[in-house]
């Protein structure tokens, strides 16, 4: 009971942080002025034309420039270029924005030309070269799908239009789910592109070509809040740039702040700079940020006036080890955390996690006797005592897990949170000492039943109505899948079901607790066939319906693999840092 009492102190300490403001993701410790410019910095790219990679080609109003940050040297003027992309080394495709049209520039005489659109003349039309017109064009990128043709975010039309750079045609590729479209950027397949009006679209393309989009981020009320992809606000957007896999940087131009998008978690988290541990009102920008690069890890944010560089600390995981010993009688040691807090600890060795710059950095706080017993040892090593270590792996969203161990010789299980514990039992009037081993891998596999469904994916995503009801009855069936679980596994409360939809293909997965190193390729043997038999009696669950309001037809089966299954045993990636906030609190590869 002591220990219990001593373990919440220790999740209150460690958990909860007083201060109203928010532990940072990430956070810059370098904050410098790369370059002041005299116009709003729009668009930012590493010049191609340079093999140094020195240079930065800015978009910044009526100027089109390269710059090393020392000396600069203008390309091209009297165009307001807010994006532009260099289609090879030596031809540039700039968005005239207030031109209402697309030009092309070759670096060999710096003159641009109208590619698309009719320059000073605005509307919604497609056609050929001097026919197209657009509404004050805004970003532009090659389209991965096809590299003769580049995409281009129409602004106020709202919608997303293509060009082919051989016959200059200009068509509409999409008009629905955007609110005033700025910068894009591709995520592999699928596109992302940033509105002005408060959230991100996600677009991407099925198999026969056709396109879908929907609301991936953001909320359409503005706002400032972190957290979910289905909760986040934003205030006005305008670009995004990849920093490392999965996670992506964006302009939050009327909150003057950068946010960073976890696309594996689902989750937006806040991003400090000048050193701070934790976002305050210093990690605001002194205007709103509008364009954004990363070049190795060295940031360059373009605002009003002025070229900002961030850049990270070259320490990694700076944190050491925290060593105690206990006095004479005492059956705990009181220890300073990194946090500041003072936490009281019995023996043994404590695992502990702290974010540093998106690492998750371990250390561990040591707790020894100040005068070791005979055979207390990390090891059991004397032949005569017949108790062995005990190795268990925690569920990250658990403060303990059960562990089967001996007690006065009786065989019993006990709830034990992460560290390496000491155990002592008498055998053939003996003191053996065995140790239980405690550990969450910061790379571990989750079991998981997982379903496929041939749907609609706008369907699945049409409103808030059709999303509400699917994740309703992907509860039920949580529940029924239980059952099929029995003793063996259980489906945690704080897990939700998650599903994505790509090409039309519904892929839902109902994780359970059951962990296993990362190493392990498939579920063990006999679990899977228990499961399988229980699976296979199940009525309701050999077809595992699924009701989609929108679809057509609305009530669907579940596929069948290649074994006759419709329902399948799987093991998800999953990592120690996983939060309830986000998004199927889940971490995955």
């Amino acid at each position: 009971m002591k220990f219990e009492k001593i373990l919440i102190f220790a999740v209150i300490a460690c958990g909860v942080k007083f201060t109203k403001d928010v532990e940072a993701r990430i956070s810059f410790q370098k904050f410098e002025v790369f370059l002041n410019t005299d116009y709003p910095v729009d668009h930012m790219e590493l010049d191609k034309y340079y093999d140094n990679c020195t240079h930065l080609l800015v978009g910044s109003w009526p100027h089109l420039f390269t710059t090393n940050g020392y000396s600069s040297s203008i390309l091209s003027t009297l165009i307001f270029a807010t994006g532009f992309t260099q289609v090879n080394k030596t031809h540039i495709v700039l968005v005239d924005h207030d031109g209402h049209c697309v030009r092309i520039l070759n670096r060999k005489d710096n003159v641009p030309h109208i590619l698309a659109g009719t320059c000073g003349s605005s509307g919604f039309s497609d056609g050929g070269f001097g026919e197209g017109t657009f509404n004050y064009p805004y970003g532009v990128v090659v389209d991965k799908r096809n590299p003769e043709r580049i995409l281009v975010t129409d602004m106020y039309n709202h919608a997303l239009r293509s060009v082919d750079l051989n016959t200059r045609m200009l068509s509409t590729v999409y008009k629905i789910r955007f609110s005033g479209p700025q910068g894009l950027i591709w995520v592999g397949d699928f596109l992302l592109v940033a509105n002005y009006h408060h959230y991100i679209t996600k677009i991407w393309w099925n198999k026969a070509g056709g396109v879908r989009s929907n609301k991936w981020i953001g909320s359409t009320t503005a706002g400032d809040r972190d957290g979910g992809f289905n909760i986040a606000k934003f205030q006005s957007l305008h670009e995004m740039t990849n920093f490392r896999s999965k996670l992506y940087l964006v302009t939050d131009y009327g909150n003057k702040k950068l946010k960073l998008l976890d696309l594996r978690k689902q989750v937006v988290d806040p991003v400090c700079f000048k050193g701070e541990d934790f976002c305050s009102s210093s990690s605001l920008f002194p205007s709103g940020p509008l364009s954004i690069l990363n070049i190795k890890e060295e940031v360059y944010v373009g605002t009003e006036n002025t070229i900002y560089k961030l850049s990270l600390s070259n320490l990694r995981c700076p944190y050491k080890n925290i060593s105690a010993t206990l006095a004479p009688g005492e059956t705990t040691a009181k220890v300073k955390l990194l946090d500041g807090y003072f936490v009281d600890f019995p023996e043994g060795v404590y695992k502990m996690k702290k974010m540093y710059n998106l690492e998750m950095c371990v250390y561990h706080v040591v707790v020894k006797r100040s005068e070791p017993k005979h055979h207390d040892s990390w090891f059991n090593l004397d032949p005569e005592c017949t108790y062995k270590n005990i190795t268990s792996f925690r569920s990250p969203h658990l403060l303990s897990v059960a562990v089967n161990v001996t007690i006065s010789g009786k065989s019993v299980w006990r709830g034990f949170p992460e560290g390496v514990f000491r155990m002592a039992e008498e055998y053939n009037s003996k003191t053996c000492i065995y140790h239980v081993h405690v550990e969450t891998p910061l790379n571990q596999k989750r079991l998981s039943f997982k379903a496929d469904y041939e749907a609609s994916c706008d369907a699945v995503d049409f409103n808030d109505y059709s999303r509400l009801m699917l994740r309703s009855i992907l509860k039920q069936r949580k529940q029924q899948l239980q059952s099929i679980c029995a003793q063996n596994c259980e489906l945690p409360v704080k897990i939700d079901p998650f599903y994505n939809c790509t090409n039309d293909v519904l892929t839902i997965h109902w994780p359970t607790d059951k962990l296993y190193p990362a190493t392990t390729s498939l579920p063990p043997a006999d679990l899977t066939n228990q499961l399988n038999q229980r699976l296979a009696q199940s009525a309701i669950l050999k077809s595992l319906e699924l009701y989609i309001p929108f679809n057509l037809p609305p009530l669907i089966s579940a596929k069948k693999n290649s074994e006759e299954k419709m329902i399948q045993l799987v093991l998800l990636p999953t990592c120690a840092d996983e939060s309830h906030a986000a998004q199927m609190n889940m971490c995955h590869s």
